[in-house]
């Protein structure tokens, strides 16, 4: 099963991206624990491209500024996210310092957290888009 859809990066969104992974994943039998880390790697990057990726820029209101592609097959999911946004490599980015608690530097956090309870993230810059790719091994859904 493949479910493609764009939004504008735009915090309003989320509502409509919550609805399009949980309904997405939920009809290709995804259980519900594995939804939740879901929902929660979307909101940690969803919330950084429509926060910092596109700055000041009109393109963030563009209908396909964030488009989002879901796949599950064979007990695997795979969601990307592409945007149009200047090129920046999440991966690139060290790992926060944990250890210094609420005195650490603020962000980092989303993509740590994501490469935290993912199998997989990968990055690259294609056709002027950002695409993060996401990979969970599910079991067979």
């Amino acid at each position: 099963m493949t479910a493609v859809r764009a939004f504008r990066a735009d915090i309003s969104q989320m509502n409509e991206l919550y609805a399009f992974l949980t309904d997405t994943l939920r009809d290709a039998g995804v259980p519900k624990k594995i939804i939740h880390v879901m929902e929660l790697v979307t909101d940690e990057i969803f919330s950084n491209i429509a926060r910092h990726a596109y700055g000041s820029d009109p393109a963030r209101d563009a209908e396909d500024a964030v488009v989002i592609e879901l796949k599950v097959t064979d007990g695997v999911i795979e969601m990307t996210f592409s945007d149009r946004a200047h090129e920046f490599n999440p991966l690139s980015l060290a790992p926060p310092d944990l250890s210094k608690g609420a005195d650490r530097e603020p962000g980092g956090l989303g993509i740590y957290i994501a490469r935290s309870v993912m199998d997989d993230v990968r990055y690259s810059r294609r056709e002027g888009r950002n695409v993060l790719t996401l990979v969970k091994f599910t079991g067979d859904v």
